[in-house]
């Protein structure tokens, strides 16, 4: 990551830019209607995001691009989030 972009971020926890671009793609689609984002997963992620609710496995592969690990093409469907997503993402972030 460039330096320029994080002297930009209030703060450089990972956990924190892992939650503001988690909350803006929740975001950038219930503001444009978009009903399902795809995405590619490591298997091991999957545990995480399946809290988030509304994850459907569309595809799962041994390898992935350049991904030797076992990996999973998902869709997300923002309109069915799970009540520990809203907790978790869309309280307001506090930066310490």
């Amino acid at each position: 990551m460039g330096k320029q972009f994080k002297k930009s971020l209030p703060c450089n926890n990972t956990s924190y830019r892992y939650k503001w671009l988690t909350k803006g793609v929740y975001l950038i689609s219930t503001k444009n209607s978009i009903t399902k984002t795809v995405s590619a997963l490591k298997n091991e992620h999957l545990k995480l995001y399946s809290k988030f609710g509304g994850l459907s496995i569309e595809k799962t592969f041994d390898i992935y691009g350049d991904l030797p690990n076992p990996s999973v093409v998902s869709l997300w469907d923002a309109s069915k989030i799970s009540n520990f997503f809203k907790r978790a993402f869309l309280k307001k972030l506090k930066v310490s």
